[in-house]
């Protein structure tokens, strides 16, 4: 998913200030589908882990946040 600026914007997030010109464009979004087990062995095969599983009544779908999981060297 993308969100298009309609006008020149200037917004702060996180004390950081930004601006976007009007059509300018942000990624904000990426949609997948995989089954649970297939998603939690990718994000942890990528150095990611699941911090939280949101899902509907009939579980159709489900939103996952993930969280990039810090790397250890060795000792």
């Amino acid at each position: 998913m993308r969100l298009e600026a309609t006008r020149d914007i200037a917004f702060v997030v996180a004390g950081q200030e930004f601006e976007m010109e009007s059509g300018e464009s942000i990624h904000t979004e990426n949609s997948h589908k995989f089954d649970l087990r297939s998603l939690r062995l990718m994000l942890r095969a990528g150095g990611w882990s699941s911090v939280k599983e949101y899902s509907d009544a009939d579980d159709w779908f489900t939103l996952v946040l993930a969280q990039a999981t810090p790397f250890h060297n060795a000792p």
